[in-house]
């Protein structure tokens, strides 16, 4: 039998108590998770559980203290690992990811789109050359 994949999507709004309380009631239903304004703490790692795995945008160690990571993704560990992988977008307000399965390829993009420039689309455009592929956007702006 087909499984649909579950997708949730939060904005925590930078807070600890916030990702906990969310993280807390998952009790392992969402197969994706995308997050933006995450709690990132002193070392640059946000909240997470044993079942996810914590997906940052590319280069966010080097530059979360000067530019904050405003975009991750959290993948259940029930999807296998060989059949997903971070897509690299330069920009810390987007995180991306590939799943590849029966249904062909899947790009989920979470993007943190900020009022006051589209650096994010920008990145987004400029990484995309894959027409065939599907696309969900996942952002509390829609």
């Amino acid at each position: 039998t087909k499984r649909q994949l579950e997708v949730w999507q939060i904005n925590a709004n930078k807070s600890d108590d916030c990702m906990h309380d969310f993280l807390c009631n998952d009790e392992g239903k969402a197969d994706i998770i995308a997050v933006q304004e995450p709690y990132i703490d002193w070392k640059g790692a946000t909240r997470a559980l044993l079942h996810l795995h914590t997906i940052y945008p590319t280069g966010h160690l080097d530059n979360f203290t000067e530019m904050p990571t405003r975009s991750l993704i959290f993948i259940n560990s029930s999807i296998p690992t060989e059949d997903w992988a971070r897509l690299d977008i330069e920009s810390g307000d987007v995180t991306a990811v590939q799943i590849t399965g029966s249904f062909g390829t899947l790009h989920i993009f979470n993007i943190y789109n900020d009022c006051n420039h589209d650096r994010a689309l920008r990145a987004v455009e400029q990484w995309y050359r894959t027409p065939a592929a599907r696309i969900v956007p996942v952002s509390d702006w829609f």
